[in-house]
């Protein structure tokens, strides 16, 4: 009886006992993030491409067909995880051009062989421009001559008719060279450079353009003279006998 009683009464408290509420734990979120393009190959390795030029050809199964020569870029390997880390390794995408990066001294050894050169060749352009000069003053003088002549010539001619025979050859007077149109073309002082160019940084560029433009000028001009100097010379009349005799007394 008494352990009967002992049973009701631990089941009254158990039933009159409070619950316990459970508490909730908040779990931390760890963002997620990315990884740079300098590590990434160290976790996943990239994709292998490769570039393969190809020429014309044709294709067995159609013989009426031509392919145009073009490049064929083919994936020799797909992207993986690394379980291996290596050093990052560059991209193969066939023949590439290698990039030089010489020294700044070398850079200024050329530069300077390069302003030399241009130097010297600017040089010998304003030499050459220089005899071309005095070559058509001296055919510019030559051409005055004959046509000086000419006239001379003219005269002569005029008074061996007008007397028949004289009684004594006058004695003719030096030609004095004709002044022609082309004489002011030229003078004594040294032409004038060219203003400096647009769009050329460095004077002995400058330098060299203008002496290489005064070369043609000159040039044509020397062809121009050269070529009046032969037609004077082709259709002038020729001198007789007599006439030239008086001429050289």
């Amino acid at each position: 009886m008494k352990y009967l009683i002992s049973i009701l009464a631990l089941s009254v408290c158990a039933g009159c006992a409070t619950r316990k509420e459970p508490v909730t734990k908040s779990v931390a979120v760890v963002p997620g993030t990315s990884i740079s393009a300098k590590r990434l190959p160290t976790v996943r390795t990239p994709e292998t491409v490769k570039a393969y030029p190809v020429g014309r050809y044709t294709d067995p199964n159609y013989p009426d067909e031509m392919h145009e020569r073009h490049t064929v870029y083919r994936r020799e390997q797909s992207p993986d995880w690394n379980y291996l880390p290596d050093p990052p390794m560059a991209l193969p995408l066939g023949p590439t051009v290698a990039g030089s990066h010489p020294s700044p001294s070398y850079y200024a050894k050329a530069e300077g062989e390069l302003n030399a050169q241009q130097r010297a060749y600017a040089d010998a352009l304003q030499e050459q421009n220089r005899a071309m000069k005095k070559r058509i003053e001296s055919l510019q003088q030559e051409a005055g001559k004959v046509q000086g002549l000419e006239k001379e010539i003219d005269r002569l001619k005029k008074q061996i008719d007008d007397t028949p025979e004289p009684a004594a050859t006058p004695t003719p007077r030096q030609p004095e060279p004709a002044k022609t149109e082309n004489d002011d073309v030229f003078s004594a002082v040294e032409p004038e450079l060219p203003t400096w160019e647009e769009g050329v940084s460095d004077q002995s560029q400058d330098f060299l353009i203008s002496q290489m433009r005064l070369n043609d000028e000159f040039a044509a001009e020397l062809a121009q003279v050269e070529q009046r100097q032969r037609a004077v010379v082709a259709f002038s009349p020729f001198v007789h006998r007599k006439e030239l005799a008086s001429l050289t007394q």
